[in-house]
């Protein structure tokens, strides 16, 4: 798939993202943290998971973090440090509601600058490590917090992050457009359906937590897993 970062989304879809825990109504934001090669992993195994399942069927898979038992996967293209929670990363699980009609009609002008375009090319054989492997830095991080900004994670074992198959690209690019221009402490926060029109190409749901991507060093992934191979 050929990608323009160049290009502003035309069309709008949904995320949830929902946690397993005690008090959810106390959480006031989930921080998804990444490194640059994270997230570009994570926008590629989208990318391909979008070229490869059918536009119905459900799926789901979910990413353990590193240092426990089982032992961290990166899923869906990267590894979560040791202090995440679980993620469950669910496609087609979500109810579509009224406003999903009145974003998608929202048609956004492309930028005029210089195209950009990226080949997201077929992934290589298991035996071959993909690009954003090299290095062990694909990692990413997540963190809840209440109101007074404290985090309270370790009350929260499992964090879902819902989307159906058509968000799956527009997710993918706006991973893609974060890492074209990472810069670390970068912060971009999801805009709720009824909060107006970002050009993320993803809003959240009415009943979805709030949600920010960060951009952030979170070192190699042998430093949350030594004996890593």
């Amino acid at each position: 798939m050929i990608i323009n970062l160049g290009d502003n989304f035309e069309s709008y879809d949904f995320v949830k993202v929902s946690a397993n825990g005690r008090n959810i109504e106390n959480i006031k934001t989930v921080e998804f943290t990444f490194n640059k090669e994270g997230l570009i992993g994570f926008a590629k195994n989208l990318v391909w998971l979008y070229e490869d399942m059918d536009v119905n069927k459900k799926f789901y898979v979910s990413t353990d973090p590193l240092g426990g038992v089982p032992s961290g996967n990166q899923v869906i293209g990267f590894y979560l440090t040791a202090d995440s929670p679980i993620l469950v990363f669910k496609v087609n699980s979500l109810f579509l509601c009224n406003s999903l009609k009145r974003v998608n009609k929202v048609n956004v002008r492309k930028k005029t600058k210089m195209k950009k375009l990226i080949n997201i090319l077929p992934p290589t054989d298991d035996s071959y490590m993909e690009e954003y492997e090299l290095g062990y830095r694909n990692l990413g991080r997540i963190l809840l917090y209440d109101d007074k900004d404290k985090n309270i994670t370790n009350k929260y074992y499992e964090i879902f992050l819902e989307i159906n198959y058509e968000g799956l690209k527009n997710l993918a690019i706006f991973l893609l457009k974060i890492a074209d221009a990472y810069h670390e402490g970068d912060e971009y926060y999801l805009n709720l359906a009824d909060g107006g029109i970002c050009n993320f190409g993803i809003v959240l749901t009415d009943d979805s937590l709030p949600v920010r991507f960060k951009c952030s060093n979170l070192g190699r992934i042998t430093d949350y897993e030594p004996k890593f191979e």
